[in-house]
């Protein structure tokens, strides 16, 4: 199954983008971005899981656990973490536009929101699938570092 099989199963309903933005997004008619690979105990995990059993989770909240690690699978894979708008713009994906892409609006919060499924300490952070880090070195000072030839 590739990516936009995955977040594509949805496409037929109403949807954030088309099939074309998805591809365009996403970068997914390179041959070479076709597979991921995702263990099967992660459909265990996630139905077994003891904060969508309290939530009284529906199938919906565990399709889009599933989803979303997968895109984020995907981009960490291929390094994909931006993408061209009109060919001009570069944009970031960040965590609103995976919402998106995965059929979800980025405003899921609340009682009925998935915000808890994707959050700092939710779902899949308390699972051990994603870790959410927002301080991080944009940047490699290569001047702090003596390059030494090679002997």
């Amino acid at each position: 199954m590739n990516i936009l099989e995955v977040v594509g199963i949805a496409i037929k309903s109403r949807t954030y983008y088309n099939e074309a933005q998805l591809r365009m997004i996403l970068d997914a008619d390179r041959e070479s971005r076709h597979r991921v690979y995702i263990p099967n105990s992660i459909f265990n995990d996630l139905v077994r899981c003891e904060e969508f059993k309290s939530r009284k989770a529906n199938a919906t909240h565990i399709a889009f656990a599933f989803s979303y690690l997968y895109l984020a699978s995907y981009m960490y894979r291929y390094a994909h973490f931006t993408y061209y708008e009109d060919y001009v713009r570069e944009n970031f994906i960040d965590d609103a536009v995976m919402y998106m892409i995965c059929n979800t609006s980025p405003d899921s919060r609340g009682k009925d929101g998935k915000s808890y499924i994707t959050k700092k300490d939710g779902v899949l952070a308390k699972l051990k699938y994603i870790r959410k880090v927002s301080l991080f070195s944009p940047y490699l000072n290569l001047d702090s570092t003596p390059l030494t030839p090679i002997q």
